[in-house]
């Protein structure tokens, strides 16, 4: 039988070498740690630096849409204690409105609420008012985000706002000069087309034939850039439009069915059916009503502009998929492909065309923007000699339904 092997005893020397690496394996962790510590702090206060020197203002929620971080200029804005705010009480103290009279959006629907349940980004502009704001409250266009982990899944998100105050007060005086200025051109040209009546109608034989037609000529064009004039004032108003109704649902036949008689009477003085035809399926929709009824009767009173006596000008409507489609259709002179894309541009819009088209076609630049206010489009076809086709496209729901 074999000796147990013999039991082996650390001298002193040996433990002291261990105790001495211990100590130095501890003491790197230790300064490895305070290093680290070190660098996140000394990383937390330049990221601190850096969202402080932002402009605008930044808010971090949480998972539970409670504030865990504001920066500099979001203190500054909404007030030093904002940061300490439960969400309850921020919405308490600050409300959010798409425009000027117009109630808060409701509560769940926010922009940084609607960004982490639906996991996409969100911008929207409108007026912030709160207790530590200015009395009328201060302009901000908002963006909002969600926060995922490396997993994918949401963990907070982040709002960050930028006041746009001094941009509505300039566009305010732009829009309200502009204004004032067609609208004395306006009424001069209104005072210098009743001029040109007045002499043609009773002192028409002071006038040789070459003179009556020289006048007649010239009341035609002062007639055209009234036209023009009333349009631009149209414009103006355009991008008030959407603050001072708010969409509604709105049968779209019954809508069609007032445009068509209101534009009975001229079609009837000029010869023109007018015909609507809409399906049992043309749908109801959220939109801004008035707006919808000056496109389309701007459309059907081009379409009667340009037919002649015996022709028809024909109005459809239907569903299609998520949305509705009207077409307004002649059967006029046409336009060529240069004409048709020229249609919805300020800027060719009564310079290019023809001057036979200038009033009434200067119209559909504002029928352009009124329609992609609502989320809609509109198209032309046109063929010269076989009439034209223009084509608006709506959705069901207003984007701020």
């Amino acid at each position: 039988m074999a000796d147990p092997p013999a039991k082996l005893t650390p001298t002193a020397e040996q433990l002291f070498r261990v105790r001495q690496e211990l100590e130095s394996l501890t003491r790197r962790y230790v300064e490895g740690l305070l290093a680290s510590r070190a660098s996140a702090e000394s990383y937390a206060k330049w990221l601190g630096s850096v969202l402080d020197a932002v402009g605008d203002g930044l808010i971090v929620f949480d998972g539970d849409l409670q504030l865990v971080l504001a920066n500099q200029s979001a203190l500054r804005f909404a007030g030093w204690n904002v940061a300490n705010l439960s969400r309850e009480e921020f919405r308490l103290k600050y409300q959010f409105a798409p425009e000027k009279g117009q109630p808060p959006i409701a509560e769940g629907e926010e922009p940084i609420v609607i960004a982490m349940r639906e996991n996409r980004s969100v911008e929207r502009e409108g007026l912030l008012t709160g207790y530590l704001l200015p009395p009328d409250g201060v302009w901000v266009r908002v963006h909002a985000a969600p926060i995922t982990s490396p997993e994918g899944q949401i963990v907070g998100g982040v709002t960050v706002f930028h006041d746009i105050s001094e941009r509505k007060r300039l566009q305010r005086q732009r829009d309200a000069l502009a204004t004032l200025i067609t609208h004395d051109l306006k009424n001069h040209l209104a005072a210098e087309r009743m001029f040109f009546d007045l002499l043609l109608e009773d002192y028409a034989d002071r006038f040789d034939s070459s003179e009556r037609e020289l006048l007649s000529e010239l009341r035609k064009g002062s007639q055209r850039y009234f036209e023009i004039a009333k349009t631009l004032l149209e414009i103006y108003r355009t991008e008030r439009l959407e603050s001072d109704f708010a969409p509604a649902e709105t049968d779209l036949r019954a809508l069609l069915r007032s445009v068509i008689e209101l534009n009975a009477h001229p079609a009837a003085l000029g010869g023109v059916q007018l015909k609507l035809t809409a399906t049992d399926e043309a749908p109801r929709l959220t939109c801004v009503a008035s707006a919808l009824h000056q496109v389309f009767h701007n459309l059907v009173q081009n379409a009667i502009s340009v037919s002649q006596p015996g022709q028809v000008v024909e109005v459809t409507a239907r569903k299609s998929g998520t949305g509705a489609v009207v077409e307004v259709i002649d059967n006029g002179p046409g336009m060529s492909q240069e004409e048709v894309e020229q249609l919805f541009q300020p800027s060719t819009s009564a310079s290019r065309l023809r001057s036979s088209l200038i009033s009434s076609r200067f119209g559909l630049y504002l029928c352009r923007l009124l329609l992609e206010a609502q989320g809609g489009t509109i198209a032309c076809r046109s063929v010269p000699g076989k009439g034209t086709v223009m084509t608006v496209e709506l959705p069901l729901e207003h984007p701020r339904a």
